[in-house]
């Protein structure tokens, strides 16, 4: 178990499958605490392609890179609260709420200098490391392709994986596995059979302009605040982030924004919109540079019948569009073959972003990880808090986007709602324990 392993330069390395944000959140932590770690990232190449995801720092996530972040410079963009408008582009309503907004490259970087010590354009300095801490190892083109308990009695779990960069067939053979793989997680389905997401009912057209593209009119009703404006069957919303090289002063950010809209999973439309450019079908998203001109040019349209013209204006700014399809999923289990594998992040629960909830949801499992990791909390503590916290937000988020898109009157938003109150009820863990049985 994490609280009594060895710590010393001759015990195995604690294996973390998946290199995104919480995987080297998890990876902080356990260095930090002496052990060390290799992750294991199917990516082949550090330079991450620019993904565009603007971040909204959650309490949680506030506190863990309060805690675990060495590099001072600030990195982040405050945000007063929302201000929603109206169809003539005036504020009708605000909301204040302050909040911290990032982006996922700006997080990445951060993260990786600060694990391994990783130089980039955003980080061109990674902190000093002390000698107590273990050994950070992040191994590129590393697929996984299977987890397995080698023998009871010798407590050892085996990962296997695919080096695409050699081409090798690796084993690891370590006594604990720390599972970070995402929100398509295969290893989650390698572990729980049927733990596929499910999908919402909408889609979220997603983009990012420079601050500089945008007139002077624009960037006053754009900053600093979160803008909003919702129509009958969907919403918009957009806020500022770092530039893509991090910067976060007022001319070099970007305006980040989100569009969701109904489309049934069975129709033609679905079918088209996630066609690419290259005629490729894709499940889950469009990536970036990938959208068919002819569907982007189609959205647009509907954008000048539905939209004000403040967001027609930042659709009509966008470069690079790209689309998510919206699915969410909370496990019923985050510990297996005895504690030694553990599902964190988004690979333990996908939420529907509208609440900008998943960044938290890394920060509450890896807090609660290095309270396992010090012994004091057990297994069966640290398991009941992140699968109640990936239930509970999964519920809320789903009734949040409900509510801007279906409205407080549809049979979808009271069956919402009545999900999230029971995931609130502290017997509802037992009862789905219960009933959903436990995976290996």
């Amino acid at each position: 178990m994490l609280a009594t392993r060895d710590r010393n330069s001759s015990a195995p390395p604690i294996v973390i499958i998946g290199g995104s944000l919480a995987g080297l959140m998890a990876g902080l932590v356990l260095t930090r605490l002496g052990h060390a770690v290799i992750i294991l990232e199917q990516n082949p190449s550090s330079n991450r392609q620019e993904s565009g995801a603007g971040i909204t720092m959650g309490l949680k996530a506030l506190d863990f890179f309060k805690k675990y972040d060495l590099i001072q410079e600030r990195h982040t963009v405050p945000c007063p609260g929302v201000n929603y408008f109206d169809m003539e582009s005036k504020v009708k309503k605000v909301w204040t709420r302050p909040m911290q907004m990032s982006s996922w490259n700006s997080l990445y970087y951060r993260l990786r200098a600060n694990f391994d010590g990783l130089e980039s354009e955003i980080c061109s300095r990674s902190p000093e490391r002390l000698s107590h801490y273990g050994k950070g190892t992040f191994k590129l083109g590393a697929n996984v392709t299977d987890i397995s308990m080698v023998e009871q009695q010798s407590g050892e779990v085996a990962v296997k994986f695919t080096d695409s960069i050699t081409g090798s067939e690796e084993t690891i053979l370590t006594d604990q596995i720390i599972v970070a793989d995402g929100a398509s997680s295969s290893m989650r389905q390698l572990l729980l059979l049927g733990s596929e997401r499910k999908y919402s009912g909408y889609l979220a057209w997603r983009g990012l302009v420079d601050e500089s593209e945008m007139d002077e009119e624009a960037r006053k009703l754009l900053t600093p605040s979160f803008s909003a404006f919702k129509y009958d069957g969907g919403y918009i919303m957009c806020y500022i982030v770092p530039g893509s090289n991090g910067s976060i002063r007022p001319g070099n950010r970007r305006f980040n924004w989100v569009w969701y809209t109904q489309c049934s999973h069975d129709s033609l439309k679905f079918k088209d919109t996630l066609t690419d450019c290259d005629g490729n079908q894709h499940r889950n998203s469009i990536p970036k540079g990938k959208m068919s001109t002819e569907i982007w040019q189609t959205q647009l349209i509907y954008a000048s019948q539905v939209l004000n013209g403040i967001f027609i204006s930042l659709l009509n700014k966008t470069k690079v569009p790209f689309l998510s399809v919206i699915q969410d999923y909370a496990s019923p289990q985050a510990s297996f073959f005895n504690g030694k594998v553990l599902l964190i992040g988004d690979a333990k629960a996908t939420f529907r972003p509208h609440m900008g909830a998943a960044l938290n949801q890394a920060a509450v499992d890896c807090l609660a990880l290095e309270r396992l990791a010090k012994g004091q909390i057990h297994i069966d503590d640290w398991e009941k808090i992140v699968v109640q916290h990936g239930q509970q937000d999964k519920a809320l988020n789903a009734v949040f986007g409900i509510w801007n898109i279906y409205g407080i009157g549809s049979v979808k938003f009271w069956r919402g709602l009545v999900g999230y109150i029971w995931a609130l009820m502290p017997l509802q863990w037992w009862i789905r324990r219960l009933l959903g049985g436990r995976g290996r």
